[in-house]
């Protein structure tokens, strides 16, 4: 136990945690700035990302967004049938982690081709406005206009519109969770899932109190200054 009542991670989640520690501690001093920020954190994506499946197509383009063309990653299984009549596969809109300010489509670049190809759906790894240009409602805003787009949309990717499932890890989480929110139910998003994350600004929870200090990310101290970054205004909390 790391703390009283608190429980153990997995083996294989501590070692990929000490992992990642490493790849950091051996990273250049990132550039000032914000951009140097994420630059570094792209580079330190690219040990996940090497191997796995390579019978993925990886198709980069965009999305028409409220305001910008939000840039995708699209991960179609080759040889996969699609059981359907309509010839077309569900798809899967993932959005990244990195505290509401870091990351890109291509962060989980890996993570999507496993999906992809243990699923055998479509899956799409969008991107979102980042903090701190943006702030909420921007991100949750601009990507139920994504998931709209790809429920009237679905030809132009070869998709099934009518079924459509979202999630994310961490922020990318909170961000998925907001914009099922704002859609209001519809009938064609048939799920959503958090990988991780902290969805509550309330560090008092008993979840924070059991996983806010045994080392993963984010960690209880950094919950509450994430979100002041994410919803400075705390009357929309």
């Amino acid at each position: 136990m790391t703390q009283q009542g608190a429980p153990e991670l997995d083996p294989q989640l501590r070692e990929a945690l000490a992992k990642s520690a490493e790849i950091a501690a051996a990273l250049p001093a990132p550039e000032a700035g914000i951009a140097g920020v994420r630059r570094n954190f792209d580079l330190g994506r690219k040990y996940w990302n090497e191997g796995g499946p390579e019978d993925v197509e990886r198709v980069e383009r965009s999305i028409a967004g409220p305001s910008r063309d939000v840039p995708v990653v699209m991960y179609r299984p080759r040889g996969v049938p699609s059981g359907t009549a309509s010839g077309l596969l569900p798809v899967f809109v993932y959005l990244h982690g990195g505290g509401f300010r870091l990351g890109s489509p291509g962060s989980n670049d890996r993570q999507m081709r496993e999906i992809a190809k243990g699923w055998g759906g479509v899956v799409i790894s969008a991107d979102y406005l980042h903090v701190p240009e943006h702030v909420f409602p921007s991100a949750v805003d601009e990507t139920a206009a994504v998931l709209q787009w790809l429920h009237d949309n679905p030809a132009a990717l070869g998709i099934d519109g009518g079924r459509i499932a979202l999630g994310g890890s961490s922020a990318g989480a909170v961000v998925a969770f907001g914009a099922a929110v704002a859609l209001g139910g519809v009938p064609w998003l048939r799920a959503a899932v958090g990988i991780v994350g902290a969805f509550s600004v309330d560090t008092s929870l008993e979840s924070m109190r059991l996983y806010g200090d045994v080392g993963l990310y984010p960690d209880a101290a950094s919950v509450v200054p994430m979100f002041n970054n994410y919803v400075p205004d705390p009357a929309l909390r």
